[in-house]
């Protein structure tokens, strides 16, 4: 895949939420300060086997956007703030200026999670190394407890945003 046309000055942005390996998203084109949303695609980060590979595919856009700098085998994937931030392990990092860096720590280990972007943090929800919690995430880099999830937790599940106060939680 050629490099994607996403530099940090760039009209272009990928967005919207991406859970686990592969998932929808859409490539926001920015014209004269007014957001597109509706160019469709996918977005392919991580992976087991050590995979550090970020690609794009649309119809017409077939391309990478800049290697994570670490190993990701299930992260969760968010678009918050016209950044992507990928949550994995004890850190969340973004993508900026061409490269991924760190943004947060975590208070939890987290693999195998789910998350969604509430107000302006990332809510990050159970997952196998910390099945029965969750945490808010900020852009700024603070983490804050949030509550606890029931007995056996959630792992291996996924989330569906339904409405800016609404989060279900599936598996």
């Amino acid at each position: 895949f050629p490099t994607c046309p996403v530099p940090p000055t760039s009209s272009r942005q990928v967005g919207t939420t991406v859970s686990k390996r592969l998932s929808k998203i859409s490539f926001t084109i920015v014209k004269h300060g007014q957001v597109d949303s509706s160019f469709p695609g996918l977005l392919a980060l991580g992976g087991s086997g050590g995979i550090k590979k970020v690609e794009f595919w649309s119809p017409g856009v077939n391309c990478q956007l800049p290697d994570l700098s670490r190993y990701m085998d299930s992260p969760s994937v968010n678009f918050i703030q016209d950044t992507i931030v990928a949550c994995y392990g004890d850190s969340c990092d973004k993508l900026q200026q061409g490269a991924w860096v760190k943004m947060a720590d975590t208070r939890q280990n987290r693999s195998d999670h789910t998350s969604e972007v509430i107000g302006d943090s990332i809510l990050l929800i159970g997952g196998t190394d910390s099945p029965t919690t969750t945490e808010l995430v900020g852009v700024t880099g603070e983490s804050v407890e949030g509550f606890s999830l029931g007995p056996g937790g959630r792992r291996e599940h996924c989330s569906v945003k339904i409405s800016d106060r609404t989060v279900v939680i599936i598996g």
